[in-house]
């Protein structure tokens, strides 16, 4: 489903006197525009008794639905999403980056599966004609005190086995990114840029034809027993849903909650720790005049006190191009406006 992607201008920022200009930017999704409705089988028509209940319909949710369903075609597997429609959450609110894997420690779990990941999206993308661009990124030492750091995320990408990497010089830079400046990179050219939302949606039509059922507007409440009387739950668990009439027994449940994972969790009687703290990140964007000087993802080498990969250049499939994120915290967990505050009564996925 293709989405509309709206920004709402807050002010206006200028680097130096006769440089680039920006509009501070955030990022919101319209659902109501959308112009494709996603093919939902009505739960109305099957028993309420399944053998897996997923809860959240982002991307990691719909991804494991599907492949549970690819594997077990048998199985009845149920998807509840407190939204209208799939991915409308994290998955909707990003900068629409497909990794290499070039930053992780060899060997470990991450490295695997963002390499792994980002061919088998690659795979996905072609097969469900779903728009992307593999533009390349450039990672990029501006002097030679970032050039060890550099040299180790060089290596760790060898090992990682980050297909096409490789090491370029100042005169390599400008052949790639005529405009950006430093005295050494590295290319990773099977970086790219997707609309996660369009992923979903495609997961999400995919679980649906393999027999999948997608419960939208479906808050998840409470999680009982099947008596509903108790929360042991030792042969299945009874799934209650605000807004609808009816509750769902699923002999295993799934949680990919997202923003409300940790609140999921307390349904279970988990503690209350760890507790989700809303972060958000904010973008500037480059005015139209000014997109030529950006050609791919440009990143800077990260710096070890921080714990994020630094400001970076993003393109973007509508032409935009992001630089950015911040980190501030939000006042709610779903804050992508500084107008929205934290209410009473937050409901879980």
């Amino acid at each position: 489903m293709n989405v509309r992607i709206f920004f709402h201008a807050i002010s206006l920022r200028r680097f130096n006197q006769n440089s680039i200009c920006f509009r501070k930017q955030h990022l919101g999704i319209d659902a109501s525009q959308a112009n494709k409705p996603l093919s939902i089988r009505p739960i109305a028509d099957c028993t309420k008794t399944f053998d897996i209940g997923i809860i959240g319909a982002g991307i990691v949710g719909m991804a494991t639905a599907r492949e549970i369903m690819r594997r077990h075609p048998s199985f009845r597997v149920v998807v509840f999403e407190k939204d209208v429609d799939v991915g409308c959450q994290q998955t909707g609110h990003n900068s629409g980056v497909i990794h290499s894997g070039v930053y992780y420690e060899p060997g470990s779990l991450r490295a695997q599966l963002c390499t792994a990941g980002n061919r088998l999206m690659y795979a996905f993308c072609k097969e469900h004609n779903i728009h992307h661009h593999q533009c390349g990124k450039l990672i990029v030492a501006v002097d030679d005190t970032e050039v060890p750091r550099l040299q180790t995320i060089f290596e760790n990408g060898k090992k990682n086995g980050v297909s096409g990497i490789s090491w370029i010089n100042e005169t390599g830079i400008r052949d790639i990114e005529p405009h950006c400046h430093g005295v050494a990179a590295v290319h990773c050219p099977t970086t790219g840029i997707v609309n996660y939302k369009q992923v979903t949606d495609a997961l999400a039509d995919d679980f649906i034809s393999r027999g999948g059922f997608v419960l939208q507007s479906a808050s998840v409440a409470r999680l009982t027993s099947p008596s509903g009387n108790s929360q042991e739950f030792h042969d299945a668990v009874r799934v209650h849903v605000r807004n609808h009439s009816s509750s769902y027994i699923c002999s295993h449940i799934i949680s990919c909650a997202g923003l409300y994972a940790d609140r999921v969790a307390r349904l279970t009687s988990c503690q209350s720790v760890p507790m989700v703290i809303p972060i958000r990140g904010e973008y500037l964007i480059l005015k139209p005049e000014k997109r030529h000087l950006v050609r791919g993802n440009i990143y800077p080498v990260p710096d070890p006190r921080m714990p994020f990969l630094g400001v970076h250049f993003t393109p973007h499939l509508d032409g935009n191009i992001w630089l950015g994120p911040n980190a501030i915290p939000a006042f709610a967990r779903q804050g992508y406006y500084y107008t929205t505050l934290n209410r009473c009564g937050n409901t879980t996925p």
